[in-house]
């Protein structure tokens, strides 16, 4: 791949190409054009065909551009992730010298291992949670289970007392009913002697 600069001058080149045509194109009169054309009979066809030229320079270049963009792109990102690592590395570099010795890079290298163990306990900790939760989840579900089951069972005693109670409220009204037909058989006047009065039993 060209390098940046080679780049450059090739579409500084191209766009003055086009500059050119564009002017010389501009400049023709009328009566030029015609008479060119009288004299040959291609030259239309001459001037198209430069034309299309001109525009698949044009089409060239702004393939061009779009590359360079693409790698502009990715230099930008290298160059960012390098000022990362030397912030990093500024970080660790106690001595200010702009290198990292071994106590410093020692030092780096505890650090990273510190926090690549502080994720894996934050994870440990965070399924522990999860869990947990799940746990408490299926306590409560199995909680909910065993009061519906023992709203049900309630459910039918109360139903039971129920139609027990109705039974009894039948059963007492028959009886009652029976017992006023019983009862006037039941009363009987005492004995009456020969004056009418009555004689007391014995």
């Amino acid at each position: 791949m060209p390098s940046p600069a080679t780049e450059e001058e090739k579409i500084s080149h191209d766009k003055n190409h086009i500059s050119h045509y564009q002017k010389e194109a501009s400049s023709k009169s009328l009566k030029v054009v015609l008479a060119q054309w009288a004299a040959n009979p291609n030259f239309y066809d001459d001037m198209i065909n430069e034309q299309s030229d001109v525009l698949g320079l044009a089409q060239a270049m702004d393939s061009r551009m779009q590359v360079m963009e693409t790698e502009k792109v990715k230099l930008d990102a290298k160059i960012g992730g390098y000022k990362q690592l030397q912030e990093m590395c500024a970080m660790f570099d106690t001595d200010g010298d702009g290198t990292l010795d071994e106590k410093e890079l020692n030092a780096a290298l505890d650090l990273i291992k510190s926090l690549k163990v502080a994720q894996e306990e934050g994870n440990h900790l965070s399924k522990i949670e999860a869990l947990k939760k799940e746990e408490k989840l299926a306590h409560l579900k199995k909680e909910e289970e065993e009061e519906e089951r023992m709203l049900k069972h309630h459910e039918g005693i109360k139903a039971r007392l129920e139609e027990r109670k109705k039974k009894r409220t039948e059963m007492r009204g028959n009886l009652e009913k029976e017992a006023e037909v019983v009862q006037p058989e039941l009363v009987t006047e005492p004995p009456k002697g020969a004056s009418g009065k009555i004689q007391p039993t014995l």
